[in-house]
């Protein structure tokens, strides 16, 4: 948990706006395109049957809620008995 006498990294003081991009950013970026575009993480263009473009991928860990991530597992021992069923 961060402390709330220092705003969340990245972050503008009492802004809530991102601050620019760093170039160690700017190139974790466009090593995970690369890595996207290279592992066939692609989907079709709207309207342009012939152009492809990265799926979205995300680069920060995004936020959870405990008793959904509880949830799942609780549902996955149920969800994998049904498979091995069939």
């Amino acid at each position: 948990r961060i402390p709330q006498s220092q705003p969340p990294r990245g972050r503008q003081p009492n802004t809530g706006l991102m601050a620019a991009p760093t170039p160690s950013h700017d190139h974790l970026v466009h090593e995970a395109v690369d890595y996207a575009v290279a592992h066939g993480l692609v989907m079709r263009t709207a309207g342009d049957a012939e152009s492809f473009e990265h799926a979205p991928i995300s680069l920060e860990p995004t936020p959870f809620p405990l008793r959904q991530y509880v949830r799942s597992l609780e549902l996955s021992r149920v969800f994998n008995t049904l498979v091995e069923a069939i």
